[in-house]
């Protein structure tokens, strides 16, 4: 919802990381792009490095300082900055003790990356959960941030909300995400990939 009142990238560049013909679209917001790279299952990784380089030669054909543009525009957003630059930062960090899990990568990343303040940019870590309990969890989490960010924004700065509003993100949704990441061992989306490699091999071997 907030994703979609805002205008946001993040529904769409989470889908394009999750199908390999559509990778193209991470390099239309790269910092973002970046941060759900993990997503991209290793049997994808060819075909999506493939269509993200004909992306960029194309791009650099059609304008070729797009890149210059995008780094000034970045330096005029003071107000993008990493989730994890907070007092809370260290949060995202206790992924480490699961640092073979690819959601631990997940939920590094997202934290480390750039971003405008607000849930928009976690809804990547929906894909933490494996049960739809773990998503039920994940979603309530991201809800109230929203909502408790919306009655703070009114009331303080830009810049002070954007504290605010990393804090909650924190708390709210990457704390329940290292949470489910600590405790599930069922790798959920992740794992997908070899329980079909196993069910085939266990079918050939019948």
């Amino acid at each position: 919802m907030a994703s979609v009142g805002l205008c946001q990238w993040a529904p769409l560049i989470v889908g394009a990381a999750c199908v390999a013909p559509l990778a193209f679209v991470l390099v239309c917001k790269p910092s973002l792009g970046l941060g759900v790279l993990p997503l991209i299952k290793p049997k994808d990784l060819v075909e999506a490095t493939i269509v993200v380089t004909a992306f960029v030669v194309l791009c650099f054909a059609v304008q070729p300082l797009w890149v210059f543009s995008w780094l000034e525009a970045l330096k005029g957003g003071q107000h993008i900055l990493p989730v994890a630059y907070s007092p809370l930062g260290w949060i995202p960090a206790l992924a480490l003790l699961r640092w073979r899990d690819p959601r631990a990568m997940l939920i590094l990343t997202l934290a480390c990356i750039p971003q405008n303040p607000g849930v928009s940019h976690t809804l990547a870590l929906i894909f933490v959960a494996s049960t739809w309990q773990q998503s039920a969890t994940l979603a309530l989490g991201q809800h109230v941030a929203w909502l408790v960010g919306l009655t703070l924004i009114e009331t303080h700065t830009f810049d002070q909300w954007g504290h605010y509003a990393r804090a909650l993100d924190l708390v709210f949704i990457y704390l329940p995400a290292v949470v489910i990441l600590m405790a599930d061992k069922d790798r959920g989306y992740f794992s997908q990939g070899r329980t079909c490699e196993s069910r085939n091999q266990n079918t050939k071997g019948r």
